[in-house]
């Protein structure tokens, strides 16, 4: 049986599976031992570059490719990842696989930290960690003001549910939040509060200084009455 390096057969490995078959009908076959041999052989290394092909093309989920510019990091980050879970990879594989997925400014950039080195893929908060780095770069103020303001002006819309509602809060929190800074709980409550349609509004400020997602179980609550 022929080692396969890394699951993946070569083009010198078949090729020597295929010669050393010849070589055994060669002789007139009459050595049907290294003939099987020899048959055993290719068949194993066929199917082991069959499997690997399979493995290599399956995908549960589609990967998203990321551009830069102004295309939205936090989103593409969070599609990827649930991509990536989805196909069953783990930070290791995430490792690998995500510089095929950065295209144009974004591909041009990590050739200019690949080598801090990106060890690991999310976690502390360093120039090793993939998920840092990345949003450290493509999180721009820019981006940043746009989505304090949308934050601002977000309000419960009518026949809007409340999950909705404070799934967009949510997303807009998780944009504008860091490692460095990130708005207290409360704060954010307050914010959620605030933006309630008014019969729900008024149900729910009594209560107070409350964490978001207490806010957001409450609001629920009074809702389904």
């Amino acid at each position: 049986m022929v080692a396969m390096a890394g699951g993946m057969p070569n083009a010198n490995q078949l090729l020597n599976a295929l010669n050393n078959l010849t070589n055994a009908l060669g002789v007139g076959g009459n050595n049907m031992q290294n003939v099987n041999n020899a048959l055993n052989n290719l068949n194993a290394v066929v199917t082991a570059n069959n499997n690997a092909m399979l493995n290599r093309g399956v995908q549960a989920a589609p990967v998203p490719t990321f551009y830069g510019g102004n295309q939205d990091p936090i989103t593409w980050l969070n599609e990827f990842n649930n991509a990536c879970a989805a196909n069953g990879w783990n930070a290791a594989r995430k490792l690998q696989v995500m510089p095929a997925y950065l295209k144009g400014t974004a591909a041009v950039w990590w050739q200019t930290v690949v080598n801090n080195p990106i060890n690991a893929w999310g976690g502390a908060a360093n120039n090793n960690t993939f998920e840092h780095v990345f949003k450290q770069q493509f999180r721009t103020p820019a981006l940043v003001e746009m989505w304090s303001t949308e934050l601002d002006q977000r309000q419960q819309q009518p026949n809007e549910m409340v999950d909705q509602y404070a799934l967009a809060i949510r997303e807009l929190y998780q944009r504008i939040n860091t490692p460095v800074f990130a708005y207290p709980d409360n704060v954010q409550a307050r914010k959620f509060v605030s933006g309630l349609l008014p019969e729900l509004y008024m149900a729910v400020k009594p209560f107070g200084n409350q964490t978001l997602t207490d806010a957001i179980n409450r609001t629920k609550a009074c809702e389904l009455r």
